[in-house]
């Protein structure tokens, strides 16, 4: 498994705007400050915008701040957010297998998941800029 680049853009980027909280942030410096390219930029604010992690304000003295405090944003939600789901096999898709020989490989994957899930949840954008 491997995360998206997006993935670890949207960290750094909620990163800077948490250390950089004073006002809105203008996408140009963002982009500038955390090494995102400006078009890369744009298209994970789109999707932090949507997942309510980013707010903008469009117009002359508009930019960009965080949707919720960091310390309320979690690893987790921004790997939802670009990654969309984990599933580190693609038997793990919520059910159960029937009478499978190998379920006690799909019970230690599910177990495997789980505690990358509450690893993941358990780190917030705060912590991680700290």
């Amino acid at each position: 498994m491997r995360l998206q680049a997006y993935t670890e853009y949207a960290i750094r980027i909620l990163q800077y705007l948490h250390v950089h909280r004073i006002g809105l942030q203008s996408g140009v410096r963002i982009a500038e400050e955390t090494g995102v390219s400006y078009q890369a930029f744009m298209m994970i604010a789109v999707q932090l915008r949507r997942a309510g992690l980013l707010i903008s304000v469009r117009g002359p003295g508009g930019g960009f701040q965080l949707g919720r405090p960091a310390e309320e944003i979690s690893f987790y939600d921004v790997f939802l957010c670009i990654e969309k789901e984990l599933c580190i096999s693609r038997n793990l898709n919520g059910e159960e297998p029937a009478s499978d020989p190998d379920y006690k490989v799909h019970e230690f994957l599910r177990d495997w998941q789980d505690k990358m899930v509450e690893e993941m949840s358990g780190k917030t954008i705060a912590e991680l800029a700290s």
